[in-house]
């Protein structure tokens, strides 16, 4: 299986999703750190995007997970995506996109293109809102021109049983 032996075409990012939402946290100042608890997403490359945990019983804080979140602003991670399982606390500053066909895998090779893209954003010029709608990722298709997100998750399946069978080698 070859990302060669596909057609691809650019989809914006604003048609692939049936909704996308910002983080709701203003002030991470305002949530307590903890050593386990609920994932705080913000500007960072490291660790999925997860900055720390803190205790957060407020419902209405909490972004749930099998979405995309991208950084649309911070330190060195701007215009990064990542694909997030699980449910998390965010600062307004990321941006979480939800789709019927988000799964782990369709999510983790669907932030991989979309990080193809990030050189354009450095912190002079910020991922707002409607600049991550607009944006152009390159993804493969079917014969009718929609994305084909049955090969992206068996590409990505098939990435993992290679990588699980070099770690059983090893």
């Amino acid at each position: 299986m070859k990302l060669t032996d596909r057609e691809w075409k650019a989809f914006r990012i604003g048609d692939m999703f049936e909704h996308i939402e910002r983080g709701r946290v203003f002030s991470a100042l305002d949530l307590y750190r903890a050593e386990r608890g609920v994932p705080y997403v913000g500007a960072t490359v490291n660790n999925n995007g997860v900055m720390y945990y803190v205790d957060c019983d407020d419902k209405d804080k909490i972004q749930k997970g099998n979405c995309i979140a991208f950084i649309r602003d911070g330190q060195g991670s701007v215009g990064l995506s990542v694909y997030r399982e699980t449910s998390c606390v965010a600062t307004v500053n990321v941006s979480f996109g939800y789709a019927q066909w988000v799964n782990r895998y369709t999510g983790l090779f669907v932030s991989t293109s979309a990080n193809m893209i990030r050189s354009k954003y450095s912190f002079g010029y910020k991922r707002k809102e409607e600049r991550l709608k607009r944006d152009l990722i390159m993804l493969p298709v079917k014969d009718d021109g929609t994305p084909d997100y049955d090969f992206m998750e068996q590409y990505i399946k098939d990435l993992m049983l290679k990588k699980y069978s070099q770690y059983l080698r090893f």
